[in-house]
């Protein structure tokens, strides 16, 4: 166990998976969600751990107003089928939070496929009446359908689709006018601007959390928490490194394949390679080992008192790493797996 200062407090490491298709539509339920998050599922009820599943309303209400075509299309309701998982993370200790890809709001299934609305991309540029509507619809449905089996269920975290919050003004006065308490789109240092997405997380506070109520890079006296996904800057040899340890020695990581893949990735400058870069702490691409070393370096090095990591449902190859990953942690005096549920209890 390393060692730490006596005083030192529990670092709480809130494990989070984007539940969920792919952002075009594309996909099965069963293999994309269903059954992944079985599988992780059982590895965290095995050790009596909490995932977070960061479940996209938005997607699954869809879902919901198709079940007829979708039944008779797939020969299953996927619905039903994400409705029943999510119950089941709930009644067996886990927690659900609400994930939005806005894109799918006015979504038709047209000749067995999604057609989206694009221009939806992103949450911050959502007609503010709208999006309230849409958060406000999202949250009652997840109240709804699970207070039925844990009453204090509370509907409290946020994520937004592709991490697109910005610009966050009216985004904020949504989720604060409806009762969330945390908001966890923010990856610090983090910065992307596409035909599709927008963020720049480069210059938000250096807390590790902090509250906010209009700008998310202004610390507020009063509002909602926001708590980023935890980053980690590599240099060059650090890059390097942990690509090689991801590509030979973790033969189960996810790896894009080229429809996933943005064009731009494969124009990058020499520049750009030998430029310092901040990586999310993310389960599906990052090899246990790293992972692990990150934690420990920044549980022991960084005044934190929360570590949030992230994985995605659809891009999960296998659940060797996260197995690991928890005996790690439960195996570490100064670190605790917890949901968001507890977090605000113990910081509100």
């Amino acid at each position: 166990m390393t060692s730490k200062s006596k005083n030192k407090t529990l670092t709480r490491v809130v494990t989070t998976i984007d539940y969920e298709i792919f952002g075009n539509g594309t996909g099965d339920v069963l293999e994309n969600m269903v059954k992944p998050t079985y599988e992780l599922l059982k590895i965290s009820n095995s050790y009596d751990t909490p995932i977070t599943l960061m479940a996209d309303v938005a997607e699954i209400l869809k879902f919901k107003e198709y079940n007829s075509e979708l039944k008779k299309e797939l020969d299953y309701s996927p619905y039903e089928k994400v409705s029943e998982q999510l119950v089941n993370a709930i009644k067996t200790n886990n927690d659900v939070q609400l994930h939005l890809h806005p894109q799918w709001q006015e979504a038709e299934f047209k000749k067995g496929k999604w057609d989206l609305n694009f221009s939806k991309w992103r949450t911050g540029n959502v007609p503010i009446e709208e999006l309230d509507t849409l958060i406000e619809k999202s949250k009652s449905f997840l109240e709804n359908l699970l207070r039925k089996y844990k009453q204090n269920y509370s509907c409290l975290a946020f994520r937004a689709g592709g991490l697109c919050i910005q610009p966050e003004e009216k985004v904020l006065q949504c989720l604060i006018d409806n009762g969330i308490k945390i908001e966890t789109s923010v990856a610090k240092g983090l910065q992307k601007n596409s035909n599709l997405s927008y963020y720049d997380f480069r210059n938000m506070p250096s807390k590790n959390y902090w509250k906010v109520n209009r700008y998310l890079d202004r610390v507020a006296s009063q509002g909602i928490y926001e708590i980023p996904i935890t980053t980690v800057k590599y240099n060059f040899f650090q890059k390097l490194y942990y690509f090689l340890l991801r590509k030979f020695r973790n033969k189960d990581y996810y790896q894009p394949s080229a429809s996933t893949t943005h064009s731009s990735a494969n124009k990058r400058s020499i520049r750009d390679i030998f430029t310092p870069k901040y990586f999310k702490l993310d389960i599906n691409y990052m090899h246990f080992k790293e992972l692990k070393r990150n934690i420990n370096y920044i549980s022991n090095n960084r005044e934190v008192d929360f570590i949030i990591l992230i994985g995605h449902s659809k891009n999960l190859n296998s659940v060797r790493s996260l197995e690991k990953l928890i005996q790690f942690i439960k195996d570490e005096g100064d670190l605790d797996l917890c949901t968001f549920q507890n977090i605000v209890s113990s910081i509100d």
